[in-house]
């Protein structure tokens, strides 16, 4: 859907660079996101991760937020997978 957009206004060198940066950056998120499951491997993953890191006073609400943000942003892939495919 972008495609066409990116490469009308920027061409295919701005694309190939729009990906390259993205995905150099995107690393860098995945390699702190490993790093802490490396050192702290649980089941719950990121909602548990942040009860743990987080003070004892705000460890509940944080982690409730995390967990409630992680199940909107998997639903709202969702439906933009299923808008794309049909």
């Amino acid at each position: 859907m972008m495609m066409p957009f990116q490469i009308e206004h920027g061409g295919v060198s701005i694309l190939a660079f729009g990906w390259t940066i993205g995905c150099i950056l995107y690393s860098i998120v995945i390699s702190s996101i490993a790093e802490i499951a490396s050192s702290i491997p649980l089941s719950g993953g990121t909602y548990q991760w942040t009860g743990m890191l987080s003070t004892k006073n705000s460890s509940a609400f944080l982690s409730y937020m995390v967990g409630y943000l992680s199940l909107v942003a998997n639903v709202t892939i969702d439906a933009c997978f299923s808008m794309f495919l049909f």
